[in-house]
């Protein structure tokens, strides 16, 4: 197993992701433009024969990398589950890797308390993650932000570091410490 020491930065060319493997990652993030929010994941799709009304909760075919309590909104190319609504915010319950479920508010969602789920919807969905204004990790510009993947697992997952002015997500560079 490897330590690696690196230094997020805004102000970069895109979104980084670090690969888990067997390491364990320090990481510095360091704003170089303006304070904001940094969130875990990227968007996830599932089909309507992974949703089972019978727990309310989305089965993925593959790891989804969401995070608990991460803010999220929904898109369908069919329909959404009978519970969900397009252009509306919820807070995602992980289950398991390839299995989560929503909730109608951030405290909802570290309380279990999901969104009944009473028909699957038809084609395909996904899960759109959103900027973190009210839940992820707050970071201030030019004060480092230390996080140790052995606290925070999902920083090997992608990065999304999103501004507080303008809540839009913003690139990033990883670097090396002493390499």
């Amino acid at each position: 197993m490897s330590v690696i020491n690196v230094n997020i930065t805004t102000g970069g060319t895109s979104q980084q992701i670090l690969t888990a493997g067997n390491n364990i990652f320090n990481a510095c993030l360091v704003a170089t433009t303006e304070d904001g929010w940094l969130n875990f994941g990227s968007n996830v799709s599932w089909a309507s024969t992974g949703v089972d009304t019978a727990t309310d909760l989305i089965t993925t075919t593959s790891p989804h990398n969401l995070t608990q309590g991460q803010a999220v909104t929904v898109t369908t190319a069919g329909s959404l589950p009978t519970g969900i609504s397009a252009a509306t915010v919820y807070y995602l319950i992980v289950q398991s890797t390839t299995t989560f479920g929503f909730a109608t508010t951030y405290v909802n969602s570290q309380a279990g308390t999901l969104i009944n789920l009473t028909a699957a919807g038809s084609g395909a969905s996904t899960v759109v993650v959103q900027a973190g204004v009210d839940v992820g990790i707050p970071y201030f510009l030019n004060t480092p932000l230390f996080l140790n993947s052995a606290e925070y697992p999902d920083i090997t997952k992608a990065w999304n570091v999103y501004s507080a002015t303008t809540n839009s997500k913003l690139a990033v560079m990883i670097t090396p410490i002493g390499a």
